[in-house]
């Protein structure tokens, strides 16, 4: 399922209302549930994966608790696969996501992020083309070999990221 991906707009407006946001949990939900994909998220997120799941689920629309917020990379791979989207985290430690179950899509969007007063997600509006930091270990890990394709069509921007900040190492782990 290729899609979009909402996330608040850098000026505070919001990519979807509260129902919306219901609609893109129920979709995680089933991305992580789903009979093809089962498999592949108990490997990736092994003994977390009913943390993970359970960080979906909500009682109500509107505020939640810190433990039902979208976190990375956990709801980012989901996010990924579901949405067939690009996710870039910039903070602290950059990192990109890549689908990790599909080829490459020259037509996939790319959604830069950051996290904001420690309460919100926001887009960040990037130029085409800028450099794309580095991925996680897990996606070396578990990616699919179709997906290695990903790393292919954007090697060029994830070298000169490389470049420009050549102290940090190839791969983050998270953990």
């Amino acid at each position: 399922m290729e899609g979009e991906f909402p996330v608040d707009e850098e000026d505070g407006s919001e990519g979807y209302n509260e129902d919306g946001w219901e609609i893109v949990r129920r979709d995680l939900d089933m991305e992580i549930r789903d009979k093809y994909m089962k498999g592949f998220y108990e490997r990736l997120f092994g003994d977390q994966l009913s943390e993970v799941r359970n960080g979906l689920m909500i009682d109500n629309i509107g505020f939640q608790p810190p433990e039902k917020w979208l976190t990375l990379p956990d709801m980012g791979y989901l996010i990924v696969n579901r949405y067939n989207v690009i996710l870039v985290h910039l903070g602290n430690l950059c990192l990109t996501l890549f689908p990790m179950t599909t080829p490459h899509s020259s037509t996939a969007s790319i959604y830069y992020i950051r996290l904001v007063n420690n309460d919100r997600w926001i887009q960040v509006n990037m130029k085409d083309g800028l450099p794309l930091p580095r991925v996680t270990i897990d996606w070396k890990m578990f990616h699919s070999q179709v997906s290695t394709s990903w790393m292919l069509g954007f090697a060029g921007r994830l070298q000169y990221w490389i470049h420009l900040s050549p102290m940090i190492p190839s791969y983050v782990s998270l953990e």
